[in-house]
């Protein structure tokens, strides 16, 4: 009797290279390193994001500058995928939260207000999103309206939304090493992201080379 079995290596505390972390005994590498057991350097300039990987952009992109509360007024990214479900971004502080996705393909834009209050979920009369071409998303507030692949859609409140967050916005993903993804949105995403991200921006700051943001099980496209 023979066996054909696949001999899958695994980590241990030891065995991940380049401060990459064992989860699962898996290696859970940073950003500009693959393998394994991280021991494959790569360059990603446009990331590639699965095994819950996820990237962590600070606003004006200084990571040791220590981040107040920040009004969000506008959000981009430009994205690729072809999962119904996923997160692409959020970012929180304390009970403030904004997050974008899609939900059955769709695209779902959820943030609070009132300081935790109130929580508003968009749904935009838009076509599927998740079919593998790339997509521009614009979110802007102060008055809250959508620009999807160059089409306007426009939500009326009594009074505009005032969203505002840490300044750190998660990427595909959030570090849940405790708690599940779903706990860490309140419900809103259960998902990650798979596929690649060509571009976020947020209040006129964009980022389209990727390779000095900070993450985890991090590809290249």
């Amino acid at each position: 009797i023979s066996c054909r079995c696949e001999n899958v290596q695994s980590c241990d505390e030891k065995t991940c290279r380049n401060y990459g972390v064992c989860v699962n005994r898996t290696c859970a590498c940073n950003v500009g390193r693959s393998g394994i057991f991280c021991e494959k350097e790569i360059t990603v300039q446009v990331p590639k994001f699965s095994r819950g990987g996820y990237m962590m952009v600070k606003k004006g992109g200084d990571k040791r500058r220590a981040l107040r509360e920040i009004s969000v007024k506008e959000i981009y990214v430009n994205f690729t995928t072809v999962r119904p479900n996923a997160l692409i971004l959020w970012s929180q502080k304390n009970h403030n939260f904004i997050g974008i996705g899609l939900e059955n393909g769709f695209l779902k834009l959820v943030y609070s207000m009132e300081d935790g209050n109130k929580t508003v979920i968009e749904r935009p009369p838009f076509p599927p999103i998740n079919d593998g071409l790339w997509h521009s998303i614009l979110v802007m507030f102060y008055p809250i309206s959508m620009v999807i692949d160059g089409k306007h859609f426009t939500q009326e409140f009594a009074r505009y939304p005032n969203v505002t967050t840490s300044g750190i916005f998660y990427i595909g993903n959030t570090p849940t090493l405790n708690s599940s993804l779903i706990e860490e949105t309140h419900g809103m995403f259960a998902d990650p992201f798979e596929g690649c991200i060509q571009m976020f921006g947020s209040n006129s700051e964009f980022v389209d080379d990727f390779s000095k943001i900070d993450g985890r099980n991090i590809e290249s496209c």
